[in-house]
Order: structure tokens, then sequence, then C-alpha cells
């Protein structure tokens, strides 16, 4: 659990810690989160969270709500939070609609990876708040080969996921990728280089088959948790 001490041993490396990063004045479940994502090496902790701090005071990502994107982003780059698993928040993700090669192309590559920080701040927020690690869904239906190989649009995602791992440790429990055609795997190549091993481990890639990501969706989740977009129907439709 995010936040909560595992034993004496860690409580005292926390302690060090804590006394080490004083004056960047973060709360415990920061720091437990720092520390355990580099297995509790004191040194490699404090350079990470250090840079991290120095990170999000360059961008100003405290200030995320104040940012300003253009309206069709609410329904173009659409994602949601909805439902739990054990009490585990879960963020589900539409890139497939995301037409991320069009917005980088006519130079709104930068706006668009805000749109996504500020996606992913949400969430670390709402792992504070419920002391939770969150699922993440996300649903590549409408991605196309265009899309999937663009350069541009895969430096882009290359960015996004390499801050996710340098300033976004611990907030992730799984990932499930679902509806990915078989081009996602060249990108995803192109990226795999900058996840931990213990990040791939909980990543998990569904092709499209839609009876086989359900099941492991309902493996994972109540119905009631999965988005009505995509939440399974009886034969009537209902």
């Amino acid at each position: 659990m995010v936040g909560v001490i595992a034993d004496l041993e860690e409580a005292g490396l926390l302690r060090q810690f804590k006394e080490a990063v004083v004056d960047l004045k973060q709360e415990d479940i920061v720091l437990l989160r720092f520390l355990r994502a580099r297995n509790h090496d004191l040194n490699k902790a404090e350079e990470m969270i250090r840079y991290a701090m120095q990170w999000r005071q360059e961008i100003g990502i405290d200030n995320y709500m104040k940012w300003e994107f253009p309206e069709y982003y609410q329904t173009e780059m659409a994602y949601k939070f909805f439902g739990k698993c054990r009490e585990n928040p879960n963020l589900w993700v539409f890139v497939g609609k995301w037409n991320g090669k069009t917005l980088v192309d006519n130079g709104e590559g930068e706006n668009l990876l805000l749109w996504a920080l500020a996606m992913i701040e949400q969430g670390m927020r709402v792992v504070h708040d419920t002391k939770k690690q969150g699922n993440v869904i996300i649903d590549l239906q409408g991605l196309t080969y265009s899309q999937a190989t663009h350069i541009g649009s895969l430096k882009l995602f290359y960015q996004g996921c390499q801050k996710i791992e340098q300033c976004y440790p611990e907030i992730i429990k799984s990932v499930t990728i679902i509806n990915a055609p078989w081009v996602f795997t060249l990108g995803f190549n192109f990226i795999k280089g900058i996840i931990t091993r213990k990040t791939m481990e909980k990543i998990k890639i569904i092709g499209c088959n839609k009876n086989e990501w359900m099941a492991e969706l309902q493996r994972k989740l109540p119905n009631s948790s999965i988005v009505p977009e995509l939440a399974p129907r009886d034969e009537n439709g209902n």
C-alpha cells in the first residue's frame, strides 16, 4: 500500500531518507515511493527525488489545473477515472482515438505532452488520496499503422514514458493494454529500453480479440468498474 511503512527496516531507512532530503519538505507517502523505486538505496533514491522535484519546479506542474488546452482535447484525447478494483483506482485512456500524429504535425506536440502529464499528475493525486496504486487500462482501438509508426509521436511517447519512470515512481499497480494491433509492438519496442523491469512486469498487452481482453478485465474488475464504453452487455444489449 502506498504510504504505509512495510516493516521496521523500512521505517529506519525512511527516517534516514527524510533527514537527507529535509529541504525538499515532502510527505512520507512521496518519500516512500522514491525509496522503494530505488530498492531502498538511499543515495539513488535521493538522486531520483531531487531530479524529479527540480523538473516539477521547472515545468510548473503543481499548477497544472491552470494549464489551458483547446476544448476539443476533452473529447479527442479522452481519458477518465472510473471504478475501483479492491479499492485501487482505475484510469482509462482511449489512446486509439488520440490523433497524436496530426497534433504533432501541426506543431502541438508540446501541448499534447503537457496534456498527458496533467493526466498523470491527476492520477498521482488520486493515488495519494486513496493510498492505493492505480490500474491503468489503455484502449488502442482505432490506432492506425501511420499513427503507430509516426516518428514524432513515438518521440513524444518516449518522453512521456521517460518522465513517468523518472518522476512518478510507484503509482501504478498494473497496466492493461487492449485492442493492440500488431503494429503497436513496433512502437512499444522503441520505448522498452527506458522501462524498468519492475514496471514491465506490471504491463500486459492484449490484441483485438474482445473475448480475450474482456476476460482479462473481468478477472481484475467487477463489471460495475468497467467503463460504459467497454462494459459487457447481455443479449438484449443491456
